[in-house]
């Protein structure tokens, strides 16, 4: 009986341990000290609660039909200029104080120069100087000038610049030449863009350029009100505490996600500090 006693005493000793329950050599437990209050951080200059609200702006985007001259490459003075700057015609050699005026430095608007000369009152446009000049290299033609027109010993085959001995302007260089002056002489080159069907616009992705100066957020294409146009809003605002100019980065995407059509819209500040922009853009 008594060996009965103790074993049942050692099972009911290692059933208090099971359960966690105290027992003679348990020791009290050590109850932690409560955690201490969390301090909020204090908001900086460039925190939420400083920078400026949230500015809404929708811009309309209009597809814009390209007429016959612009679905045409139209040759500029940009592409004209190195031709007469080349080594073997040496134009811009002679012609940097004199009519026409083609110096390399002062490029279009010094050539503008020309159609004020005194020396040449009956020239009064771009498109007249442009034929003189080409007229003036062009040996295929009798037209204009061959040289100096005061000069009459002048033939076809002394044209500018073969008339001081340099080389032929080449065929490939005239015929750059000749469509600049049927082009209307333009200052700038062009090259036809496609035109944009804005009824296969299904989304658009717009980043700052300047992410240091601009924030973006929530932007939405709006529903289609006509064919020809489309509205995207988008939310901005200055990232730090004042209104600096900057611009967006704008893509135009179809429902595969290829590119329609990628522009920049420039962001001006108003005396408010608020952002400024052009409205509607035609591509």
């Amino acid at each position: 009986m008594f060996r009965r006693q103790k074993s049942s005493i050692v099972l009911s000793t290692l059933f208090c341990l099971s359960c966690g329950q105290p027992t003679r050599d348990t020791r009290p437990r050590i109850t932690p000290a409560p955690p201490s209050p969390l301090v909020e951080p204090e908001l900086d200059a460039g925190s939420e609660g400083s920078r400026a609200a949230w500015q809404r702006i929708k811009v309309r985007i209009e597809a814009k039909r390209r007429t016959a001259s612009e679905t045409l490459n139209l040759i500029g003075y940009d592409q004209v200029a190195p031709i007469l700057g080349r080594k073997e015609y040496a134009c811009f050699g002679c012609h940097t104080s004199e009519w026409p005026y083609l110096s390399r430095k002062g490029g279009w608007p010094r050539l503008m120069e020309s159609l004020g000369d005194p020396a040449k009152p009956a020239v009064t446009t771009k498109e007249e100087l442009a034929a003189i000049i080409v007229g003036c290299m062009d040996v295929a033609t009798e037209d204009y000038c061959a040289g100096d027109p005061k000069d009459t010993g002048d033939t076809l085959a002394a044209k500018m610049p073969t008339k001081f001995g340099r080389k032929k302007v080449s065929e490939d260089d005239m015929a750059i030449l000749r469509k600049w002056v049927t082009d209307g002489a333009p200052e700038l080159s062009s090259v036809p863009g496609k035109e944009v069907e804005l009824t296969n616009l299904v989304s658009f992705e717009a980043k700052p350029a300047e992410v240091d100066l601009i924030d973006l957020r929530q932007t939405e294409l709006g529903q289609a009100t006509e064919l020809a146009s489309r509205d995207l809003l988008l939310e901005v605002r200055p990232r730090g505490s004042t209104c600096e100019p900057g611009s967006l980065k704008i893509t135009l995407r179809n429902a595969s996600g290829s590119e329609l059509s990628q522009f920049t819209l420039p962001l001006s500040c108003d005396a408010a500090g608020q952002f400024t922009y052009n409205s509607l853009i035609q591509l």
